[in-house]
């Protein structure tokens, strides 16, 4: 396997590649690890187990960037040699530059030995567990899609401008959608914890928690449709949230397709509501001392009492802006080149707990679960039109569930119209890594009848 890659053969790679005419040389070696559990009816459906090794090679020459990657840490010369000749094919750019080398501080606690040590029979025991739990809090559970998951990533970022860095990280995830049914109707409800390490998943909180929100639901009825304030769950929230750190990006405003162009210093949400994104979140799923160019991650204001302060940058759109990268460049894999995007998007909690947000909530729906959300929430107009599914509160207490209904609006009226925001603050894998508490809104169409 070749791993770790020794220092001294990508330095000699990187010397190959200024033989070749590269100015510029990046060697990004990467080895990941995944692992999967199904469990049906406590029986194991599936278990798999992927390991791959590869490294991305990226060059310079006459402003032109050139890339190639290789499955094989052997001969990294080749790959070096590869992507300069590629650079021929493309567009001088001044931009094209490679960020120099700075010191990153290295972050505890983000990869557990336990984790890698962990063995089949154990992560079969904690998918079973949590099918368990969500099977015994109701009868009227009927059927569950149960999973554990975890993944290791062992990265080294090596490049011509004194980038040396080295990292591991890793974490794991357990997840159960449920479906209970009564009177011949039939609702759904999921959950899911996120850990470093398997020895703090609770398996009995997550099947308790996607049983009962599955019961919760049934009875679900329509109702009128009305102006009518909403609670975002953070399963929600979430992926409402993954929209803004796509149109907060370098590459966004500088392609114009986002709806924050130019609003640098105005009022673009309520002052209640705070967004940052940090690399180096102790609870983020995808923090690291480093992003994918080898740049210190850091945090990184954007909403600030609903002000927007700036926005995401790699060294590449940091360069065009005349501004400095945030340490945002993130890559798919060893096989593709960077490009820019949130780490872990943050929305600061509140002082309000889940029930005093409800004890709030005059006339308005709980939202359990939100549909259509390509199709319907577009973050460059701003419009906003979803399926959702939850409970209607009246007076501050839970009347009904409901269903069969919309929620529309624009980001733009959504930001400005929180109105409270929970302390129930989780990192949900929605639409990357965002943390966010509940967050009630008001002023929504809700559409039903």
């Amino acid at each position: 396997m070749n791993w770790p890659p020794d220092n001294s053969a990508l330095e000699a790679a990187v010397q190959a590649g200024k033989s070749a005419g590269a100015e510029g040389v990046e060697l990004y070696c990467e080895r990941s690890q995944d692992r999967e559990v199904k469990v049906y009816r406590q029986n194991v459906e599936s278990l798999t187990t992927s390991e791959s090794v590869g490294v991305g090679a990226r060059v310079i020459v006459d402003g032109k960037a050139g890339y190639s990657y290789s499955p094989d840490l052997a001969d990294l010369d080749a790959v070096v040699i590869r992507a300069t000749a590629n650079a021929a094919a493309g567009t001088s750019d001044e931009f094209n530059t490679l960020p120099r080398g700075m010191v990153a501080e290295p972050i505890d606690g983000i990869f557990d030995p336990a984790l890698e040590a962990a063995t089949a029979e154990e992560r079969i025991e904690l998918a079973m567990k949590t099918e368990a739990a969500a099977e015994a809090h109701d009868s009227r559970v009927k059927g569950y899609t149960t999973a554990y998951a975890d993944g290791i990533q062992d990265i080294v970022i090596y490049s011509s401008e004194g980038v040396s860095q080295a990292y591991k990280a890793g974490s794991a995830y357990i997840y159960t959608s449920v479906a209970a049914e009564e009177d011949g109707q039939a609702q759904t409800g999921w959950a899911f914890q996120t850990s470093r390490s398997t020895a703090k998943l609770d398996p009995a909180k997550v099947g308790v928690e996607a049983a009962s929100r599955a019961v919760a639901l049934l009875g679900a009825k329509k109702i009128p449709s009305q102006k009518a304030s909403i609670i975002l769950q953070p399963m929600v929230a979430s992926q409402i949230i993954g929209l803004l750190g796509s149109v907060l990006t370098g590459d966004a405003i500088q392609k114009n397709r986002s709806l924050f162009v130019g609003k640098v210093g105005e009022v673009v949400a309520s002052p209640l509501f705070h967004l940052v994104d940090d690399g180096r979140h102790p609870d983020g799923l995808n923090t690291a001392p480093v992003d994918d160019e080898g740049v210190p991650t850091g945090r990184v204001e954007l909403i600030s009492g609903g002000v927007l302060k700036g926005y995401l940058h790699d060294h590449y759109t940091g360069q065009k802006a005349d501004a400095e990268s945030t340490g945002n460049a993130t890559r798919g894999s060893y096989r593709t080149l960077p490009g820019v995007s949130a780490k872990n998007l943050v929305v600061e909690p509140g002082d309000l707990s889940p029930e005093q947000l409800i004890e709030k909530l005059d006339r308005g729906l709980i939202v359990y679960e939100v549909s259509g959300l390509h199709a319907g929430a577009n973050p460059i107009s701003g419009e906003v039109s979803l399926g959702a599914t939850g409970l209607w509160v009246e007076d501050g207490k839970v009347v009904h569930p409901v269903r069969e209904i919309t929620i529309g609006s624009t980001i733009p009226e959504m930001l400005k119209n929180v109105e409270a925001l929970g302390n129930d603050f989780q990192f949900v894998p929605m639409g990357g890594s965002v943390g966010t508490p509940s967050i009630m809104i008001s002023g929504m169409t809700v559409g039903g009848e």
